[in-house]
């Protein structure tokens, strides 16, 4: 069993800023305010009721985008049981996802203990793997673990750890679309939209995201949202503001005005 540092260590007070404005930190890449944003969502912060869904929405997201600190932080509060339902299994997955993606410390030994820091600063030399690594996901994912497969994916749409390879990325996200993982539903239909890996196909596009935004974690509905939005009709008009006011209720900032635009 890992041994968990206390995650009230792992925590950042809001210091009375607007949940809103810490989201949108977090969603540009600071680090702190995404710490900051899931803690209060996790925990409650004064004024807000706490709900670990949005909470763990944020840290996927955050996750996907490759911060390795996000991957850690999930992996914690799975594995630990008490915020979000227990599941080792995907807390090893999540280690070895923020391993691949350069965090030293999710590295090796699994049975000691792993420390977050919480600044935005680069970490430190001593903290870095030397470059992002695909052999421990590549290892995961043949091993059939889904988390595994989709950080592999991800690292080779963007070249992470040697050369981009985006068609086999899109077949990982296709296989795990499939499989009913809807995340992968999600990255399928965002690369369908953009061409990459993959012939541009919006129709497959819209069906793939419209599969994912109907999950309960609403994976897509951002990118469904303005797929709708850019043809510019009054019956897609209110489909965009039904998929982007999915994504803004599952924690995506950038979603709530976009919606709020529309209105």
């Amino acid at each position: 069993m890992l041994i968990l540092l206390a995650l009230s260590v792992i925590a950042q007070p809001l210091a009375g800023r607007d949940l809103r404005d810490v989201e949108l930190g977090c969603v540009s890449g600071k680090w702190a305010d995404c710490d900051a944003a899931t803690s209060a969502w996790f925990d409650g912060a004064p004024g807000l009721t706490a709900d670990p869904g949005k909470g763990s929405a944020l840290l996927e997201q955050s996750c996907e985008r490759r911060e390795p600190r996000a991957c850690v932080k999930l992996a914690m509060i799975v594995e630990e049981g008490s915020r979000l339902p227990r599941d080792e299994m995907r807390a090893r997955q999540l280690y070895a996802t923020a391993c691949a993606l350069g965090w030293k410390l999710a590295c090796g030994d699994p049975d000691r203990p792993r420390p977050l820091p919480t600044q935005d600063a680069a970490p430190a030399a001593h903290e870095q793997a030397p470059a992002a690594d695909r052999a421990p996901l590549e290892e995961s994912c043949r091993d059939g673990h889904g988390d595994a497969c989709l950080g592999l994916a991800g690292m080779l749409m963007d070249g992470q750890g040697g050369r981009p390879d985006p068609r086999r990325a899109v077949k990982l996200f296709r296989a795990a679309c499939d499989g009913g993982d809807l995340r992968g539903c999600a990255s399928l239909g965002s690369a369908l939209l953009e061409g990459r890996g993959v012939k541009r196909d919006e129709a497959q596009a819209e069906r793939a995201l419209s599969r994912s935004c109907q999950g309960p974690q609403g994976y897509g509905c951002a990118a469904l949202g303005s797929l709708y939005s850019s043809r510019n009709t009054p019956e897609d008009a209110l489909r965009a503001r039904s998929a982007l006011g999915k994504a803004c209720d599952h924690g995506d900032p950038k979603a709530c005005a976009a919606a709020e635009a529309l209105r």
